[in-house]
């Protein structure tokens, strides 16, 4: 579906749930940027996600993008500067007490959370064996993400066991209505 300003909205339709979708999603953004330069945004539901892409894609070029290696590596590569790695990280390191309040009867603002949390993150992006970074890794790919099953499904659209079809619309489907509407 066209947008205002020019953009495309690219969804993808499939029942999946968050948990194969959301690394899906993010795999796509890094993917793109590869391949054509700019970057992208997306948002994910239960059964679809949708990516703002400055122009249309064609199927061959959805396909390349989907590749299940392929995916698999943006995956990794794009996950550790994503907004969710960083909340999993703050939770992980929040429990581990590495995040301390200033004062204990105060509430600390969320905005500092993060930048702590932040700050955090860029003293241990030189040791990735740090035990906070391999915790936050498994909590992704292994509470919140389904990787294995991903692939499996990635695999079965290359091979055609599970149909690609590009719909060129004016409008997104009425499926993806929940998602367009939390765009606005």
């Amino acid at each position: 579906a066209r947008e205002a300003g020019g953009q495309e909205l690219l969804i993808l339709h499939a029942g999946w749930g968050r948990r194969l979708l959301r690394p899906l999603a993010l795999a796509l953004e890094v993917l793109w940027a590869r391949r054509f330069a700019t970057r992208v945004s997306s948002q994910v539901a239960d059964d679809c996600l949708a990516l703002q892409i400055p122009h249309a894609v064609s199927e061959g070029e959805l396909r390349a993008l989907l590749a299940p290696e392929a995916v698999l590596a943006a995956l990794r590569e794009g996950l550790p500067g994503s907004a969710f790695f960083g909340a999993r990280f703050r939770e992980n390191a929040a429990r581990a007490f590495q995040i301390t309040r200033s004062h204990a009867r105060r509430r600390t603002p969320l905005w500092l959370t993060r930048q702590r949390a932040k700050d955090l993150l860029a003293r241990l992006g030189g040791l990735p064996a740090h035990p906070l970074l391999l915790e936050t890794w498994r909590c992704c790919l292994e509470d919140h993400f389904q990787v294995d099953e991903l692939r499996a499904r990635l695999i079965e659209v290359a091979e055609g066991r599970i149909a690609l079809d590009l719909v060129h619309s004016p409008h997104p489907s009425p499926f993806a209505r929940q998602l367009v509407h939390g765009r606005i």
